[in-house]
C-alpha cells in the first residue's frame, strides 16, 4: 500500500486532512470505508480506501458513443488493471469495473445511471479525490445524470476527468 499513497498521505497530518476531505464531501460513504478499512487490518488502510492521497496516475482509457451505445477500450497494459468486474452492493447495487481496490473506471447502478470515463490526455493533480472513487460515489448516490452533474460540481478532483462521460 506504501507505494500508492503519497508522502504527504503516509504522515499524520496527511492521513487527518484526507479523512476530514472525505466525512466532508462523501460522508454517505464514511461507514463503507471504515467497514472495508477494518477488513485490511493495515494501518494506512483507511487513508488508501478514501482516494485522496493516491500518488498520481493517468488511466489510459478511451472510449466512443453514440446512439445510446457505448464502445469502451482500456488501454493499460493487462498488468495495470485489476480486470475485475464487481457486483456490489455498499448503498445500493452497483456493477463496473474496478481499480485501486474499490474505485470504478466505469459501471452502472440500479437506477440505471450509467457512469464511464476516459483520460483526456492532462497531466495535472491537486488536492482531491482520484477520479476511480468520485465514480464510485456518483453511482452510490446519484439516480439520474441531472444529479451525478450537480453532485460532481461539488467534489474535489485530483486529477480532472477529461471528459466525463454520463450516457
Amino acid at each position: 500500500m506504501e507505494g500508492l499513497l503519497t508522502a504527504k498521505g503516509r504522515t499524520l497530518q496527511g492521513a487527518d486532512r484526507v479523512q476530514a476531505l472525505f466525512h466532508a464531501h462523501t460522508p454517505e460513504l464514511v461507514p463503507v470505508l471504515n467497514r472495508l478499512a477494518g477488513q485490511l487490518h493495515r494501518p494506512e488502510a483507511d487513508v488508501l480506501l478514501t482516494h485522496a492521497a493516491l500518488r498520481p496516475f493517468s488511466p489510459a482509457c478511451t472510449q466512443n458513443g453514440q446512439n445510446d451505445t457505448l464502445l469502451r477500450n482500456y488501454d493499460l497494459p493487462p498488468h495495470r488493471r485489476e480486470q475485475t468486474i464487481v457486483s456490489s452492493r455498499f448503498l445500493r447495487p452497483v456493477i463496473g469495473m474496478q481499480d485501486m481496490l474499490r474505485g470504478l473506471l466505469d459501471g452502472m447502478n440500479d437506477a440505471t445511471l450509467a457512469l464511464s470515463l476516459t483520460w483526456g490526455g492532462r497531466c495535472v493533480h491537486g488536492r482531491g479525490f482520484a477520479i476511480l472513487i468520485v465514480v464510485r460515489y456518483l453511482l452510490e448516490t446519484c439516480d439520474t445524470v441531472d444529479e451525478a452533474v450537480d453532485r460532481l460540481q461539488s467534489l474535489p478532483i485530483a486529477v480532472p476527468p477529461s471528459p466525463l462521460s454520463i450516457p
